[in-house]
């Protein structure tokens, strides 16, 4: 494929997480590193990337940022 082509590829599914960082935003303390994590985030991933990356977001929710600094 020469520089002037595009790619025929679909792309990926993209999953919305707009509605989720609200939540966060709204109800998850600010010491919470999943907060800042989820935050950072853009509103939508790919689908393979959000599903990649749960199990992180999942085991964060159990982490106060104290514990992590200590």
């Amino acid at each position: 494929m020469t520089s002037l082509e595009v790619s025929k590829r679909p792309q990926a599914p993209k999953i919305s997480i707009s509605k989720l960082k609200k939540s966060v935003l709204e109800n998850f303390p600010k010491d919470w590193i999943i907060r800042e994590v989820l935050l950072s985030e853009n509103d939508e991933l790919d689908v393979p990337t959000f599903l990649a990356r749960l199990p992180i977001y999942l085991k964060l929710t159990q982490l106060k940022r104290d514990i992590i600094n200590d």
